[in-house]
């Protein structure tokens, strides 16, 4: 979850990891004048994360405007979207960050969003040479941290996916351990799904531009997210659910982390807690989601007649760790409800309200947009 609030709350339903970004923890926000360094908010975030054991990935981005006094202006009134005038201080800040958190911050995320004007409007040969210069030093520092690069976005068009490549030509994804990506649907009320074709072309273009072997992390959506309208209750919850289940699907592409925008909210198309109230139905069912899948390891995912199901129907199953550890599939539909039969070894089904009812194999049972785990007998 990508954690919107600088309160030092954390999400009130399981999630791996949070990601720290529009939480008042901008570089420029934490280093208000040259040297001069306010830890404050970001202390308190960072040992809220370590008190519910959630490694926290931090993106370090927003320009002060004294370190770019004639910079352009950016989306926040405390950063520049101009690089630093002297990459000097940005080395500082990042020596400063890393040492300062050395061993608890378990990832970062080298810029947010270099697709749009307001986020970064430098070249693309200086932040791929901020790139080089942060994970020379956080590496010194903190050997263990991991390393995303910028998160582009936009890869929906030729100009997002043009900016992509040539940023990929600077070298900088030999720095890093990920490709940070905004991978949403096409537009931001579109299927979950579409998540999977997008992984499958970014993989292809980054290996087009000989980067090989790096893990792709969804860090969010587009830029026009606050624009878009919300979502009806049944839709988000199916939504952020499939979300999820997408990403999974994705692994085939490189997909390895799926971070959801975002927690704390109520300005999102998709409320899964407020800060201060409960988890709302989303966040209670990607709570349950993370219940079904503890202690299991996805072994194949398909989709469509492809696995003998009908159309728009999605499955992946899972296999848990142990001598007893039984097998299950997870299932959905994106065209409505469809019936299919149960396959051999079924003999229970859990769904999202968390009900859990008996089964036996060739059962009848509709599967629609909201998923459902069908649990086997051991294998």
């Amino acid at each position: 979850m990508t954690i919107n609030s600088d309160t030092g709350r954390m999400p009130g339903f399981r999630t791996g990891s949070v990601r720290l970004w529009n939480s008042e923890t901008r570089w420029g926000t934490i280093e208000t004048s040259p040297g001069r360094y306010d830890w404050t908010t970001l202390e308190r975030l960072v040992r809220a994360a370590e008190r519910e054991r959630l490694p926290v990935l931090f993106t370090i981005a927003g320009t002060p405007w004294w370190a770019a006094p004639d910079g352009r202006k950016s989306g926040f009134a405390d950063s520049s979207a101009s690089p630093p005038d002297d990459l000097k201080v940005w080395d500082r800040f990042v020596e400063k960050l890393a040492t300062r958190y050395r061993g608890r911050i378990e990832s970062y995320e080298l810029w947010d969003y270099p697709s749009h004007p307001l986020m970064y409007a430098g070249s693309l040969e200086t932040l791929g040479e901020m790139v080089e210069r942060a994970s020379r030093i956080i590496r010194r520092i903190d050997p263990n941290a991991r390393l995303a690069c910028p998160s582009f976005g936009s890869l929906w068009t030729g100009k997002g996916r043009a900016l992509l490549r040539e940023f990929a030509r600077t070298g900088a994804y030999a720095h890093c351990d990920a490709a940070a990506l905004k991978m949403p649907p096409r537009k931001g009320d579109g299927r979950p799904e579409e998540i999977i074709e997008l992984s499958r072309s970014m993989r292809n273009l980054l290996h087009e531009e000989n980067v090989h072997d790096i893990e792709l992390w969804n860090t969010g959506p587009e830029w026009d997210i606050d624009s878009t309208p919300p979502l009806d209750a049944r839709q988000a919850g199916d939504y952020a659910v499939r979300f999820y289940l997408s990403g999974l699907y994705g692994r085939h592409y490189g997909v390895r982390r799926m971070y959801f925008y975002n927690w704390g909210s109520t300005h999102v198309p998709i409320i899964v807690q407020p800060v201060g109230g409960p988890p709302a139905e989303p966040g209670k069912r990607v709570g349950r989601l993370a219940a079904w899948l503890d202690g299991a390891r996805i072994t194949a995912c398909g989709r469509g007649t492809r696995m003998d199901l009908p159309p728009g129907m999605y499955s992946c199953r899972f296999q848990r760790d142990g001598r007893d550890g039984t097998p299950f599939t997870v299932r959905w539909s994106v065209h409505g409800r469809t019936e299919v039969s149960l396959d051999k070894g079924a003999h229970r089904l859990r769904h999202m309200d968390g009900s859990t009812v008996r089964a036996r194999p060739g059962d009848r049972i509709g599967i629609g947009e909201e998923p459902v785990l069908i649990e086997h007998l051991a294998e």
